[in-house]
């Protein structure tokens, strides 16, 4: 849990953490729960680096096919 928390600290991880404890603080001030609990959603992400899909479940494979032969399509004419 604690090398979770303190490893791979990346740009996005930072910035959610800067927007969940701006909000927090915002919504502590000005007596606004909705932002706190924004706050708080944007602070536990950073916290636990998790993201759209977890922590890095969104990632796509970058590398290309192996076959990059085009196949010519045939096309076929369907009558009602």
């Amino acid at each position: 849990m604690k090398q979770l928390v303190f490893s791979s600290w990346h740009f996005m991880r930072l910035l959610r953490l800067v927007v969940g404890i701006s909000f927090v603080v915002t919504g502590f001030v000005q007596h606004d729960g909705v932002a706190v609990a924004f706050g708080s959603f944007f602070f536990l992400q950073a916290l636990f680096n998790v993201g759209c899909c977890a922590a890095n479940g969104c990632n796509t494979n970058y590398s290309s096919p192996k076959d990059n032969k085009q196949q010519q399509v045939i096309f076929e004419e369907v009558k009602p």
